[in-house]
C-alpha cells in the first residue's frame, strides 16, 4: 500500500492526515507537522506586518494579474 508523505517530516503518515490545497496539487501533512507549519507561517505574517504595516497585512488579498482599472471604477470615474 502506498501511503502518503508529511510535506514537513517526509515520514509516511498512517492515519488521517491534514491535506493543503497548493494549486493544482495537494500537500498532506501529519496532524502536529500541520500545528507547526500553521504557527511558523503565522509568526511569519506577524513578522511582515511589522515591517511592512498596512501593505502586508493587504499583499495576500491584492490581485496582481491586472494592472487595468477595475470596469466598474473607472465608469464612475466619469470619464
Amino acid at each position: 500500500m502506498d501511503r502518503k508523505r508529511c510535506s514537513k517530516c517526509r515520514n509516511p503518515i498512517r492515519g488521517a492526515g491534514v491535506a493543503r490545497a497548493e494549486g493544482e496539487e495537494t500537500t498532506w501533512f501529519h496532524a502536529d507537522c500541520w500545528v507547526e507549519v500553521c504557527g511558523s507561517e503565522q509568526a511569519e505574517y506577524e513578522r511582515r506586518i511589522q515591517e511592512s504595516g498596512l501593505a502586508a497585512l493587504l499583499d495576500p488579498y491584492i490581485c496582481l494579474h491586472s494592472a487595468r482599472p477595475h470596469p466598474v471604477a473607472a465608469a464612475g470615474s466619469g470619464r
